[in-house]
């Protein structure tokens, strides 16, 4: 029987057998078994040596290695040589080779090879897209590298491919005879023409024990619909496709990459690999070796990936890069890069020329603490619980901060400085996080060699600065860092439609600019240091805001302009696989907070842990593109508000649960911006319309949608459009799903959710039960606040058993104002509620209505007897009530004056209740 099948398969070698030649090649790879496989590898070999070198094999003359010279590599522990061999006895291959400058005990070898228009130069010094051949001179291995890209046929009979492969098998032939080289650890790698030349060595020559082909797996047919003639030789299509010869190379390892960006036709698109796969996959299963085969599909263009080659190579991984975060606070996209005429950044845009600039990056809240605490853990705030400025809530023990599943990998932690992570015992998550947390923490003071993950928080454009700090604060700390030249002209300034044409704007949108030049000559010394240190090669750079712009309108609100920031990321040469698109040019994928961490663990090669709510859009585990990000508002400092959005590509949608709170409600530490004090002098006289309208009115609309391509500034609702109906049903829903699937925590106070998870419990776990924490029927009752004809209904909710429902029912009724009337009664028995919010909310409602005889004593008693959390509320509700609220001064300023003197011990609580009783009892 065994000679029977070796004389079919010769006669296939001879063209007897052939069948319709096109359809079915000669050589196709059919064999059953292990046994009839062997045979057809053996003459699948002699047939592609005939048929690329013009008959037999080549007898293989003697090498007659030859020294052009030696160079040494400064800091490295190899030397490279450049030489020539001889591949034939008319015929000298030029070659260069990595070896080691001491190799202790014998090493692996990989024949690492170019592609069109590169040299092996390129390869051992790891220049362009070949920085592989680097990497594995810097991981211990020899590598050489012949130039195999010369398209001038030397010898009648042999095709360019033969020649090509003849010179990179000679170069295997010189390995085995290196006294380093351990001729049981040979691999081969390469892109491109180096992915196709790496195909045939490894097919024909069995010494080859791992194969990485990049950018080839592919077909004949394909190959002919587009590409270079210069793959093809005669007798090729009539005898394989390239998966019979890929089929040589089992059972041993093969590691084929494809990138998501290659396009047909001629290119090696994904689609067209994985059926040539399939086919490879045939050889190796009757091999029982399928877990030797692997097809890479990274999200990058046509470039070297080396994932997963490297960690099948038997000596230690490839080098994980470091990566850098470079965080400024409250920033918009306002930078020249982003299309900013009036930004002077030039640092940022060079970044920006060498990387990446994402067009649809947004925060998940528009104020620090929530969004960090979103950044830090993967998990939105509004499931943490920590949604609310400086809450300070609790999380489970599982939920880490991502930095220390780098650490636990062997990556050097720094953050540099800021950490706000809005957590109760933020000192143990810290520790847990970073190895180094101060002013002075730096990637300089990390193990020799060892990767890192550094972060350096920029505070230069930070709302004090931008806003807040009176001019002559500004001009010591920010205005003298710039020459005359370098500040921005007020006169000159671009405003935007939602501010009055005013000189104060002007100053205000001038001095902002100012603080980003500041910030940008920040990060050219960052990025200088990282030059300095020779790491620009090994580090993938992340700049990012961490919330929109700290003026009026900016920060602390649910558009662009407070939850839309610029993001850079640069990658070097060796990780650029990783690059969704190319060097210097833009992406509008939409990416969210919550993706960060997940992405930064993929980089390093981390799967994130199933309980992070992002998708990693970068790096090994990289999802497909999201179709919507998601914002929310909460308490900011002593102003209570609730507001959920969701944006895709075009549409913002906004839900408003706190239709009568103001976007523009009193805010003491806002309030310190004299551009902020105009817009509420002219907005108390009636003098802002338009686009100043839509942040100054009174009242928010209950539903806000934007078309943020026809109204990039969004000052035109369009949430009573008829047109639009679909859009803002579509979104609605979105929105109302993402809620419930994410179980958010925001629909309890802060004091309720305290007392419903003692010491021991988190909102998080809260959450998850609907029994415990009710959430659709909370959405329900606070969806029904702002509307008029809702009256009757939170009548009756009032008296709900669930003490949630109860407060948004009071809610509601004090939304209500005067239309609340009805529900008089009602009200009053509230003010005996064992919830102490929904008596507050009860009493206000009652104030709002002038029945201030009983609301007013209740509102004293809550803020002057409460915790600071609860008291909170009381004093809120005063302040809104302005001058209303007078006969209970005396015991408002009983409690400033606590607050003040319990500030330091205290804290946040203490300085909320100081920003809003300072206020209240100082209306005129």
């Amino acid at each position: 029987m065994k000679q029977i099948r070796w004389i079919i398969l010769v006669l296939w070698w001879l063209g007897v057998i052939h069948g319709q030649a096109q359809a079915t090649r000669v050589m196709r790879f059919q064999a059953g078994s292990a046994a009839d496989a062997e045979p057809w590898q053996q003459s699948a070999r002699e047939k592609i040596f005939c048929l690329m070198m013009g008959g037999a094999q080549p007898k293989r003359s003697p090498l007659d290695p030859k020294v052009i010279r030696r160079i040494e590599v400064p800091g490295s522990s190899y030397v490279l040589e450049e030489m020539t061999l001889q591949a034939l006895p008319d015929r000298r291959a030029h070659v260069w080779l990595a070896r080691p400058l001491r190799a202790k005990s014998r090493v692996g070898a990989v024949l690492a090879i170019h592609g069109h228009g590169g040299s092996g130069e390129e390869v051992v010094r790891g220049q362009g897209l070949y920085w592989y051949g680097r990497t594995l001179a810097e991981m211990g291995y020899v590598v050489i590298a012949p130039d195999v890209g010369q398209h001038t046929l030397q010898h009648t009979n042999w095709s360019l491919m033969g020649e090509r492969t003849w010179d990179a098998l000679r170069c295997v032939d010189y390995l085995v005879t290196l006294p380093e080289v351990d001729p049981d650890r040979l691999g081969v790698a390469g892109l491109s023409l180096g992915g196709e030349t790496t195909m045939y060595v490894a097919a024909l020559d069995p010494r080859i024990k791992i194969a990485c082909s990049s950018g080839w797996l592919t077909t004949v047919a394909n190959m002919k619909n587009g590409h270079c003639a210069c793959f093809n030789f005669p007798g090729l299509e009539e005898h394989f496709d390239f998966s019979d010869i890929f089929a040589c190379i089992a059972p041993r390892v093969l590691v084929c990459e494809l990138g998501e960006q290659e396009r047909a036709p001629g290119g090696f698109p994904v689609d067209i690999g994985r059926r040539a796969l399939e086919e490879i996959r045939s050889a190796y299963r009757v091999f029982q070796a399928e877990t030797n085969l692997t097809l890479t599909a990274h999200p990058g263009p046509h470039v070297f990936c080396g994932q997963d080659f490297f960690s099948k190579l038997d000596s230690k991984p490839a080098r994980p890069p470091n990566i850098l975060w470079i965080t400024a606070e409250d920033l918009s996209p306002n930078l020249g890069c982003y299309g900013d005429a009036y930004a002077r950044t030039p640092h940022l845009d060079a970044l920006a020329s060498q990387g990446i600039c994402y067009k649809g990056a947004f925060a998940t809240a528009p104020v620090c603490s929530p969004a960090r605490s979103c950044l830090i853990t993967g998990l939105y705030a509004t499931s943490l619980g920590t949604q609310r400025l400086r809450s300070q809530f609790p999380v489970p023990q599982f939920v880490r901060g991502f930095p220390a599943w780098l650490g636990e990998v062997g990556y050097f932690t720094a953050n540099n400085v800021k950490t706000d992570y809005n957590l109760f015992n933020e000192a143990a998550f810290i520790r847990d996080c970073w190895n180094e947390c101060s002013m002075n923490a730096h990637w300089r003071n990390r193990k020799p060699g060892q990767p890192f993950f550094a972060v350096f928080n920029l505070m230069t454009t930070h709302q004090s600065r931008t806003s807040v700090w009176p001019p002559a604060q500004f001009e010591k700390e920010v205005g003298s860092q710039l020459a005359p030249e370098e500040r921005h002209d007020p006169a000159r300034a671009p405003l935007p439609p939602y501010y009055p044409d005013t000189l104060e704007a002007r100053r205000q949108w001038a001095r902002y600019h100012d603080c980003i030049t500041v910030m940008d000559k920040e990060v050219g010394k960052i990025l200088k240091q990282l030059s300095e240190d020779q790491l620009d090669e090994d580090t993938i750079v992340f700049f990012y805001g961490d919330n929109g712009m700290g003026l009026p309108r900016g920060k602390r609100c649910l558009w662009d302009t407070g939850l839309q920031v610029p993001l850079l990321v640069r990658f070097p040469e060796k990780y650029r696989w990783m690059a969704p698109v190319a060097q210097g040019t833009a992406t509008d994928r939409l990416v969210s907070f919550v993706d960060f961490a997940p992405t930064i663990l993929s980089l390093c090669g981390i799967r994130a842990p199933a309980h992070m709510q992002g998708e990693a859009f970068l790096g090994r585990y990289a999802r497909p593109p999201r179709k919507y990000v998601f914002g929310a508002r909460d308490r900011v400092d002593e102003a209570f508000d609730l507001s959920r959005s969701v944006r895709d590509h075009r549409f913002l949608y906004i839900r408003n649960f706190m239709p009568h709170c103001s976007w523009f409600a009193p805010e003491a530490y806002s309030d310190g911006s004299t551009f902020r004090r105009e817009l509420r002098q002219q907005a108390d006289q009636n003098k802002l319309g338009g686009g100043p309208l839509t942040y100054t009115a009174p009242r928010k609309a209950i539903e806000e949608l934007y078309d943020t391509q026809a109204d990039p500034h969004q000052v035109h609702n369009l949430a009573s459009s008829a047109e639009h109906k679909e859009i803002l049903e579509r979104l609605r829903a979105v929105l109302h799903d993402w809620m419930l699937s994410s179980r958010d925590a925001g629909f309890l106070t802060e004091p309720q959710m305290r007392e419903r998870i003692g010491e021991s419990g988190t909102p998080l776990d809260l959450a998850q039960s609907e029994s415990k924490y009710p959430l659709a029927r909370l959405l329900d009752a606070a969806g029904l606040v702002g509307r008029p004809e809702a009256v009757s209904r939170q009548t009756i909710l009032l008296k709900d058993p669930e003490d949630g429902i109860r407060y948004w029912a009071a809610v509601g009724l004090r939304a209500a104002g005067t239309n609340a009337q009805p529900a008089h009664a009602v009200l009053r028995e509230a003010l005996t509620d064992p919830s102490p919010v929904v008596r507050i909310e009860a009493a206000a409602a009652l104030a709002g209505m002038d029945e201030t005889k009983d609301s007013l004593p209740l509102l004293a008693k809550e803020l002057n007897e409460q915790p600071p959390d609860v008291a909170l509320h009381a004093a809120r509700a005063l302040q809104l009530l302005e001058g209303r609220s007078k006969p209970v001064w005396p015991i408002m300023r009983q409690v400033l004056e606590r607050a003040r003197n319990q500030e330091m011990t205290v804290g946040d609580p203490a300085m909320f209740l100081r920003f809003s009783l300072e206020s209240a009892v100082s209306a005129p």
